[in-house]
């Protein structure tokens, strides 16, 4: 298990803190920021790389904040594998920790057996990420923290070491800290995650509620959203109403008015998935959709199975359709069209 407490490092922008961080014993939490966050900083600091000014590292109870890294019960697998050019693959493995039997034990579990005494020459990206992974491992760490491990891989090579990963960890139950910013990693191996804002612990939670659910517009941002707009919130009518439950309101955004559902009155951003969008050529009249906008195609873009829309419509939406949708619509940039939307697809960020 991985704990911090009334953590705090001051860098040159912003002071990173953290006041609690509890990573469960074999869970892996993968920490999500943008470039700048402080997430390496974060991940150098619990590696014994720097101090904290304030607050302590616990490494299963036990307070590692001023030990020496080789003292901390923690291995790192950075991006690159950092492997020993010069060695085979089984003297790279064995180069910390020469246990036979628990070596064999992780060859087995990531699929090894046929390369040991290759050279790393020999080696494809991800085979050499994975021995740099078995190396790691050797040494039988408390908490294994991981650098973006899968970022410099092809898919390919990706899905293999991924996959070789949450078989190796499932079966140990190692204790894992993952630093990345790719949201298809974390959703693959991911128990939790957290989103780190200038050096602030912003969101953490089950990846898909993290992504489905962000609480803040920049988060929204940052996970890939699209269609978040500011405005306010007012209640379509003025009733008595039992907390929480939600309501029907009014979005008022620049000219536009939105129906949603809400817990509260005021300030407010909307996020509306462009998948929850549906589009007519026509004014809508049989839908139970309360949102109809009209507007116009700015531009099309082919992206993989899917078509992307701009549609301005008082406001500058997204839309995605399939290529059919497109066809059996006889859509074109400039035409007009209908966005339809029901009023619980918007999501409030209050």
């Amino acid at each position: 298990m991985l704990e911090v407490l009334g953590f705090r490092r001051q860098l040159k922008y912003f002071d990173l803190s953290v006041p609690r961080l509890k990573v469960k014993k074999g869970e892996v939490f993968v920490l999500l920021g943008p470039t700048g966050a402080g997430k390496s900083q974060f991940f150098q600091t619990l590696a014994g790389l720097f101090s904290p000014q304030e607050g302590r590292i616990l490494v299963n109870g036990k307070d590692v904040s001023q030990m020496p890294p080789e003292q901390r019960g923690i291995s790192i697998l950075f991006q690159s594998p950092h492997l020993f050019p010069h060695l085979s693959v089984r003297e790279n493995i064995s180069f910390g920790r020469k246990d036979l039997a628990f070596r064999n034990k992780l060859v087995a579990l990531l699929g090894l057996q046929q390369i040991l005494d290759s050279e790393l020459a020999e080696l494809s990206g991800g085979q050499r990420q994975l021995v740099a992974l078995t190396r790691a491992l050797m040494v039988q760490p408390e908490v294994l923290l991981l650098d973006e491990p899968f970022s410099a891989l092809d898919p390919t090579n990706r899905r293999e070491v991924i996959a070789g990963f949450k078989r190796v960890q499932t079966a140990l139950q190692t204790t894992c800290l993952m630093v990345t910013h790719s949201f298809e990693d974390s959703l693959r191996v991911g128990d939790r995650v957290g989103v780190l804002f200038q050096g602030k612990l912003v969101q953490t939670g089950k990846p898909e509620t993290v992504f489905s659910s962000p609480t803040s517009p920049e988060i929204a941002h940052f996970l890939g959203h699209d269609n978040i707009f500011a405005g306010r919130v007012r209640q379509k009518e003025q009733q008595v109403r039992p907390a929480p439950r939600s309501f029907p309101a009014l979005f008022k955004t620049g000219d536009i008015d939105i129906h949603v559902l809400a817990r509260a009155e005021g300030k407010a951003y909307a996020l509306i998935p462009p998948q929850e969008i549906t589009l007519s050529t026509v004014v809508p009249t049989s839908t139970s959709a309360l949102n109809a906008l009209q507007g116009h195609i700015r531009k099309i873009r082919q992206n993989g199975p899917l078509c992307e829309l701009a549609v301005e419509a008082g406001l500058p939406f997204k839309v995605v359709i399939t290529p059919q949708s497109l066809t059996d619509l006889s859509l074109r940039e400039g035409a007009t069209v209908f966005l339809i939307f029901k009023a619980s697809a918007v999501q409030l960020l209050q």
